[in-house]
């Protein structure tokens, strides 16, 4: 009978037994517990460690960098990755990882024209509290600004419901 495989734990892996290896729950953010848990995730070290071997230029293998950064995005949600390594209290971190939240909103602005589809705004959530909207310049610019407007600040009302900001 074969020796079953046991697997192998990186250097890098905190002793769950040691709370003091771990992040203060008072203190760390949302990202930062998304970021503990994802990188232990051993589907997303497989493809870290293939993107960090490959070269930055584009390449004729079996993926590219580029490849692997729209897995990256799309499988674990990151838009900039980083090595699992590094863990959530080290001063890298506030630049990477950058999480990515995507939001579809259909709008159709007061006085939009009945004989047009509303548009769609795409939004991207990086941070709690942070918004990045997409326009499409092909359509008027003073309708989709009132109508962006108004979704906005419902959002900013309810992160200050929440009391998530001030």
């Amino acid at each position: 009978m074969g020796k079953s495989k046991k697997a192998q734990i990186p250097e890098w892996l905190p002793n769950w037994q040691d709370e003091t290896q771990y992040p203060d729950p008072e203190e760390t953010s949302l990202r930062g517990w998304a970021w503990e848990f994802l990188r232990r995730n051993a589907e997303y070290g497989k493809l870290w460690d293939r993107f960090a071997s490959l070269p930055s230029v584009p390449v004729h293998h079996d993926f590219s960098a580029e490849d692997i950064r729209e897995r990256l995005e799309k499988d674990f949600g990151v838009l900039l990755p980083a090595a699992p390594s590094l863990n959530s209290s080290h001063s890298d971190f506030q630049n990477r990882p950058v999480f990515v939240r995507h939001g579809r909103m259909w709008l159709k602005p007061v006085d939009w024209p009945s004989d047009l589809d509303p548009y769609v705004a795409d939004a991207c959530a990086l941070e709690l509290g942070e918004d990045m909207i997409q326009f499409d310049l092909r359509w008027p610019m003073e309708p989709q600004l009132r109508a962006i407007r108004s979704v906005l600040k419902a959002q900013s009302q309810h992160l200050q419901d929440l009391g998530i900001i001030d």
